[in-house]
């Protein structure tokens, strides 16, 4: 079945999702604040989207493909870029709080 809101779409890179909204600005504005963490670093749209593409040639050059769940633990920024890193595959990104424990 076709999903009529993507009639004419050629590809995901068509689409207004996370990480190509961020590729575009990254190219437009690279020096533009994206992220600031509290009391830590900032990070600028060309940082966030090299390091989000960095996460994505990890996790392919691990076998994720589009359509795989990647667990992550990841904490800090970090959690941000392997989000985007997993979705430029087309896989499902599944962050894990390590924090949360059973009693």
């Amino acid at each position: 079945m076709t999903d009529p809101k993507c009639t004419g779409v050629e590809s995901l890179t068509d689409l207004d999702l996370t990480p190509n909204v961020i590729a575009g600005r990254a190219a437009r504005r690279p020096d533009a604040v994206l992220l600031q963490e509290i009391d830590g670093p900032t990070f600028t749209y060309g940082e966030f989207h090299a390091l989000s593409l960095s996460w994505a040639s990890l996790l392919e050059g691990l076998g994720v493909s589009s359509g795989d769940r990647v667990v992550s633990m990841v904490g800090g920024a970090a959690c941000y870029w392997s989000w985007i890193g997993t979705a430029w595959l087309g896989a499902l990104h599944i962050p894990v709080d390590v924090n949360l424990r059973g009693q």
